[in-house]
């Protein structure tokens, strides 16, 4: 059994928590700043603060370390598993209905929902967590720190920078590459290449002016 540190407690965080028992072989463990020690909901209490989790590595207390904050904090997501992943393994959890194709890749720290499809020849960075129901289709690239709602759907041949996020349905069509940063709104349909940093919203995607 592998004692599973989850940097942050809220949603995200049991959510995460819930993956790992549905997939097994995983203890979970809730570390969090703003919630008090032995808080939470349900099996998951708060075991300590996040800066906790390394020095519970050394100690023989955690094995592995997955980021359990969600797209509204998306620097915060990428500061914090640069600095764990330093000294603590980060685990890769796949939900058992998920379908990964055996020349297709995941890297460290990511987490794919329940029925997740990355296709041939397809890529997942470090540090991205995929909602259920995502489609990466073949030979699209997918950089550390992305975050995809609920049945994202990318063509094949898409490139996308990391630290963006991808609202709930967003469907990006085939050779379309997305640059750092960039967020769309739900459903939106990206039909050209994004180059700006921003939201996107609308069908076909354009960027909204704030």
């Amino acid at each position: 059994m592998k004692r599973l540190a989850i940097a942050g407690g809220g949603d995200l965080g049991r959510q995460l928590a819930h993956l790992a028992v549905q997939i097994g072989g995983y203890q979970p463990m809730l570390y969090d700043d703003t919630l008090e020690i032995a808080e939470g909901s349900g099996d998951y209490p708060v075991q300590g603060k996040i800066a906790d989790i390394a020095e519970h590595f050394q100690a023989g207390a955690v094995d592995a370390f997955i980021i359990g904050i969600g797209y509204k904090h998306m620097t915060e997501r990428d500061r914090l598993f640069r600095h764990l992943s330093k000294t603590v393994p980060a685990a890769t959890l796949v939900h058992p209905t998920a379908f990964i194709d055996p020349d297709a890749s995941i890297d460290s720290g990511t987490a794919l929902l329940a029925r997740c499809i990355v296709d041939q020849g397809a890529s997942v960075g470090k540090n991205c967590y995929l909602n259920p129901g995502c489609l990466i289709s073949h030979h699209t690239h997918i950089s550390d720190n992305v975050f995809m709602g609920p049945r994202v759907t990318l063509a094949g041949f898409v490139d996308v920078d990391p630290h963006c996020f991808l609202g709930i349905s967003t469907t990006v069509i085939d050779n379309v590459k997305i640059a750092q940063g960039v967020q769309t709104g739900a459903g939106a349909v990206v039909t050209n290449s994004i180059s700006n940093r921003g939201l996107y919203l609308g069908v076909p995607a354009k960027r909204k002016n704030i």
